[in-house]
């Protein structure tokens, strides 16, 4: 789980930096803020959640505590959104934008993990 996250977090700094860089030319600063935020977002709700697995599988009975903070965690970051909404800091596209791109490098992780382990399984069954 280490080394997904860990990979995710180097990928989304070098995609979404070079990415909120070019973005600076293209559109006004909320943009390139929006996707830098949502790059967060995305990085921080991967932590919260790898940090809660990890919690649940070492104590066993965890279940209330990781609803617990799972709830805690979404009310943090709507929280941050609706204020920075509120001040008009944020574009909702390029939050999403953002919000994606992590989503998209999770995605890629998982199945490049789960492709290795089938292989390790299919090479123990030969």
């Amino acid at each position: 789980m280490q080394g997904i996250t860990s990979r995710v977090y180097k990928q989304a700094l070098i995609i979404l930096g070079p990415l909120c860089l070019v973005s600076l030319f293209f559109a006004e600063w909320r943009f390139p803020f929006s996707m830098a935020v949502g790059g967060l977002v995305g990085v921080g709700n991967l932590g919260g959640l790898a940090w809660s697995v990890t919690a649940l599988l070492s104590a066993g009975k965890a279940q209330a505590k990781m609803i617990f903070l799972s709830i805690f965690k979404l009310l943090i970051i709507f929280s941050i959104l609706i204020i920075l909404a509120a001040l008009k800091l944020i574009n909702v596209w390029g939050l999403l934008g953002g919000f994606t791109v992590v989503v998209v490098l999770i995605l890629k992780e998982g199945f490049i993990a789960a492709r290795e382990e089938s292989r390790e399984k299919a090479g123990e069954d030969s």
